[in-house]
């Protein structure tokens, strides 16, 4: 086998969308070992809304939901030397400010409809651990609110001054990982046969201690409830034990939990071949989110008038008022809100009938059931 050239930049480019483990480079400890393609030649404004667009040759997510950045030249190209390293910088910073929310997610899905598959399957099929899909995306949006980016450079050989600065901005860096990536082609003599040999730069061990602990962790019920004390003190802590006691009490609810950094979450619901429904979330800062901006994507909640009725259930709380608006986004109460046994019974009552219309919709789906809208 002999070291061969790549044709043309794009060829390299097409061989990290077809092999994306060639990002764990050489080093078992270095980059996370299964990524998700968001989107090839990604768009993004640099600067203000009317700015110019720059154009990132690649864009990933690992299954901790850190946004992973890609630019690829060949060797030959006298940009790696230090212009892509500005590119990058560039769109790391814009990055942080323009693909905020659900943004990732949309352009995710977005080209998951373009090639015709699924993006819950694609995102399965990548991340054995993900249980629950809006789980995941809530974890890609908190990473990317805290600036929390990897950068990557890849090329068929990385330059001595290209090192050089990967590794210093990798040590200097504490919420941002700088690597670079080198994918030798070797082939035979006939041209049949191919080997591709990654090598990983920039992941010193000064920058291993830099960097600490990952960046995400596991909650349960028992650190959630911890951290919520911590943060809101024993009144709120005594709501969320009852609204999970309630959990509890139907039990025929799944639950999914964060990795979120900083704060963990809980959400419990539906998730079989039958229906999939998860309408809350409760953090660890002490609110429940409603994540209409979700639900809206799947039966039966796809249906205006059962998100409006769900809304107004809601609304029925005291201090309580989501506006209409709130049907296209995500948006919390305070569990303050939810601590007179009223109020946390109207919000229970709200997620029964809301897993009623879920049971009504698959029911009628088997033939089984008579309809999909109860009052």
């Amino acid at each position: 086998m002999v070291e061969t050239p790549y044709e043309q930049e794009t060829v390299l480019q097409e061989l990290l969308e077809r092999y994306p483990a060639l990002l764990a480079g050489d080093d078992d400890n270095g980059a996370a070992a299964n990524w998700l393609l968001i989107r090839r030649e990604a768009s993004l404004i640099l600067g203000d809304t009317g700015g110019p667009r720059g154009l990132l040759d690649h864009l990933f997510v690992d299954a901790a939901g850190i946004t992973t950045l890609i630019e690829v030249k060949r060797s030959s190209d006298s940009r790696i030397r230090r212009e892509v390293v500005g590119q990058m910088l560039d769109y790391a910073a814009n990055a942080t400010v323009n693909w905020r929310d659900d943004a990732l997610r949309t352009l995710f899905e977005d080209r998951c409809a373009g090639d015709g598959i699924d993006p819950d399957e694609q995102i399965r099929s990548a991340f054995d651990e993900v249980v629950d899909i809006d789980v995941f995306w809530s974890t890609v949006r908190r990473n990317m609110e805290a600036r929390r980016l990897r950068l990557v450079f890849v090329a068929d050989a990385i330059p001595p001054e290209l090192r050089s600065i990967v590794e210093y901005l990798n040590e200097q860096m504490t919420q941002t990982e700088v690597l670079a990536i080198e994918v030798k082609q070797y082939r035979d003599s006939t041209g049949a046969h191919e080997t591709l040999v990654p090598r990983l730069v920039g992941n010193t061990e000064a920058a291993r201690q830099v960097k600490g602990a990952p960046s995400t962790r596991r909650w349960d019920r028992a650190s959630i409830l911890d951290k919520l004390m911590e943060r809101r003190g024993a009144e709120l802590v005594a709501v969320a034990r009852r609204l999970l006691e309630w959990v509890d009490a139907r039990g025929d609810l799944r639950e999914a939990f964060g990795t979120g950094s900083t704060d963990g979450s809980v959400q419990a619901g539906y998730w079989d071949a039958r229906r999939y429904l998860w309408p809350f979330v409760l953090y660890s800062y002490g609110r429940v989110e409603i994540p209409f901006q979700h639900i809206a994507k799947r039966p039966p909640f796809e249906d205006v008038a059962l998100r409006e009725e769900l809304r107004s259930r809601l609304n029925a709380i005291p201090g309580v008022d989501l506006p209409p608006a709130a049907e296209a986004r995500r948006p919390s109460i305070d569990l303050a809100d939810l601590s007179s046994s009223e109020s946390l019974k109207t919000f229970t009552d709200a997620m029964d009938w809301a897993f009623e219309q879920a049971a009504r919709r698959s029911s009628s789906a088997d033939g089984s059931g008579e309809g999909s809208v109860s009052s």
